[in-house]
């Protein structure tokens, strides 16, 4: 710790050595808080200058504390405004923050006063913990910042989940003439125990799953097969609707199976009294000796009771057909949509930076003005511009383009348009204002070919009006009027 120059505050404290040793001076201290990067407060030191000599050089030590290296001041090492800590025998008794001369002028006095009439501060901290308005803009930044971290894990999780359904809307229309079916171990013994068949050391105390192909459904089956799914044009669309496999091998294993079709060769089928999820139920008889046993009914098998469910147990019980047979790649994301206008000067240009970035358009028009909807589209490219008779000069241009790289970008963000946005969602929103499905272009008429048309209109509504003056002198000559 030592003096500094004549520019500089009274002591200077770089480490935390020499923090501590200025914590254990007596009296009132003043200390300009600051960081290597922003430096100290030199705009205060004439101030505090001054008030050291009106009061006495022993009322009041100045000081500058570097808080890079010295823990008790970490929390000041992202502030760019000065902090200026009040110490009185090693604790805190007042904080201050900016450069307002007056207020720590008035500040300081106020100390100076309180600590000569040997008063106690309003409140007492340790140096590394938060004053009263420290605390109030750290929960003020805290607010902000928890916002601001939910707010980014909302969007986070909305794209997790958004990722999610594009998978499973996949996944359910590839797997949806497939299902699986698992069995648990009791259904390969008997009633004795036994097992029913020689794989007894493949399936002893194990379950079994076993992927399913569905066929065309029995007849009376009410699903149509194949599905008449809406979206036929589609490139990928399913032949059986979403869930229907799973509800028809439900039916056959809860139900039993369908009735045969008659057949010129007689099929033999064993008959059951009971269905097959009936037949094979584990009835768990509790033990005495176990705490909370109780008795249990197992089931004979498990089957999805859905698409979505079908679609985990395909991801979690065969992993590598599913890598083999349905491999999924996340769809690439469309660059984002930019909006540019163009007042009619511009354009050459925008011309030029039409037919140099072809690629990243995704609308173009030339309306009459920048009104929508009640001005009409003249054109959908500049060459349909062109070939415009009449043009005003007052015409506006509204391109909207992927942001397919940099370069197509700054082809038309250089040409200075009146007005630009790189918000896909106002983008998606002028879309919907200036290109409305079903719209057309209009082509302007000149002003003569103008007056012509209202000419040729005055004279059809003209002549519309003598034919319904005749009619109604017809009508009246032909009313014959009743004598009483």
């Amino acid at each position: 710790m030592k003096k500094t120059g004549p520019v500089a505050l009274q002591i200077e404290v770089n480490t935390e050595e020499e923090w501590q040793q200025l914590l254990s001076r007596p009296g009132l201290i003043v200390v300009d808080v600051y960081s290597d990067w922003s430096g100290p407060c030199t705009a205060m030191v004439s101030t505090l200058k001054k008030i050291q000599l009106e009061v006495g050089i022993e009322a009041v030590d100045y000081a500058i504390a570097r808080n890079d290296d010295i823990d008790d001041l970490a929390r000041f090492r992202s502030r760019s405004e000065p902090a200026w800590m009040f110490l009185q025998d090693g604790k805190m008794v007042n904080l201050m923050f900016g450069a307002y001369c007056p207020r720590l002028q008035k500040l300081l006095m106020n100390e100076i006063k309180r600590v000569q009439q040997l008063e106690a501060s309003k409140w007492r901290l340790d140096v590394h913990e938060r004053a009263p308005e420290e605390e109030i803009r750290w929960q003020k930044q805290e607010a902000i910042r928890r916002a601001l971290e939910e707010k980014k894990q909302a969007k986070e999780e909305a794209e997790r989940l958004e990722k999610y359904e594009r998978f499973m809307a996949q996944m359910v229309v590839e797997l949806s003439e497939h299902t699986a079916l698992v069995l648990y171990p009791w259904v390969f013994k008997d009633e004795r125990g036994r097992p029913r068949d020689k794989m007894q050391r493949l399936t002893d105390g194990k379950c079994m799953a076993m992927r399913l192909k569905g066929k065309q459904p029995h007849p009376d089956w009410p699903v149509y097969y194949p599905y008449e799914s809406p979206e036929r044009d589609s490139v990928v669309y399913p032949i059986r609707a979403i869930n229907d496999v799973e509800n028809y091998l439900i039916s056959i294993i809860t139900k039993g199976p369908p009735t045969l079709l008659q057949t010129d060769v007689p099929a033999i089928r064993p008959t059951y009294d009971t269905p097959y999820m009936q037949r094979h139920v584990h009835v768990h008889k509790p033990d005495p000796e176990i705490e909370g046993d109780v008795h249990r009914v197992h089931p004979a098998a498990w089957v999805p009771p859905q698409a979505r469910s079908k679609v985990h147990v395909f991801k979690t019980l065969f992993p590598a057909y599913m890598k083999k047979a349905h491999p999924y790649e996340e769809p690439a994301v469309p660059p984002p949509l930019c909006v540019f206008k163009f007042d009619a000067s511009k354009f050459s240009i925008v011309r030029d930076a039409y037919e140099l970035n072809r690629d990243a358009i995704e609308h173009f028009g030339v309306f009459e003005f920048d009104r929508p909807p009640y001005a009409k589209r003249l054109a959908s490219s500049p060459e349909d511009f062109e070939k415009v008779k009449y043009k005003t000069g007052v015409e506006v241009f509204v391109v909207i383009i992927r942001r397919i790289n940099e370069e197509a970008f700054l082809a038309f963000a250089g040409i200075e348009p009146f007005f630009v946005t790189e918000v896909d969602e106002e983008a998606q929103e002028l879309i919907t204002e200036y290109f409305p499905e079903g719209v057309e272009d209009v082509v302007p008429l000149a002003p003569e070919e103008q007056e012509a048309l209202y000419e040729d209109e005055s004279e059809e509504e003209k002549k519309e009006e003598g034919y319904e003056e005749e009619e109604e002198n017809e009508f009246e000559e032909n009313i014959d009027y009743p004598f009483y």
